[in-house]
């Protein structure tokens, strides 16, 4: 399960960054900022404005571009978090249905396949692929044959 599907459906009480987790990340911080036009002198409000003189280090700045901070939202490293549940962490397995069983319009043989196409898909992209409940949600691109 990815991100914020976790969180939603794991009975997640709170996700605290490790100690460890948060210095290294303020390292790399540090290091990738010495690189920018941020180390320089000029006053900007994204530089400790508690300082009076806006001149500090750099406190709201993600230290890469707009999609290298999407890419690395996108994969979330749960290992460098504590994570604490309300109740049985393993309550979101339910009832032992998949949401595919329990939708009548479902195909619930999608991995019966009259040719072999191709490796499988990923668990999120094939579960994508069995809500066939919705509008077409998603179309697999014809695979070129040799």
């Amino acid at each position: 399960m990815t991100g914020w599907a976790r969180w939603q459906k794991e009975n997640l009480a709170s996700i605290d960054p490790k100690a460890a987790a948060i210095r290294d990340f303020m390292e790399q911080k540090e290091a990738f900022m010495k690189h920018t036009v941020w180390e320089t002198s000029c006053e900007s409000w994204y530089k400790n404005p508690k300082t009076g003189k806006m001149t500090g280090k750099i406190t709201a700045l993600w230290p890469g571009s707009t999609p290298h901070y999407m890419e690395a939202l996108a994969s979330p490293r749960y290992d460098d978090y504590d994570i604490t549940y309300q109740g049985n962490r393993f309550a979101y397995l339910g009832n032992g249905f998949s949401q595919t069983e329990l939708d009548p319009n479902a195909d619930p043989t999608c991995y019966i396949r009259e040719r072999d196409d191709g490796e499988s898909l990923s668990r999120p992209l094939q579960s994508t692929f069995n809500a066939k409940s919705s509008a077409k949600l998603l179309e697999a691109p014809p695979r070129e044959t040799m």
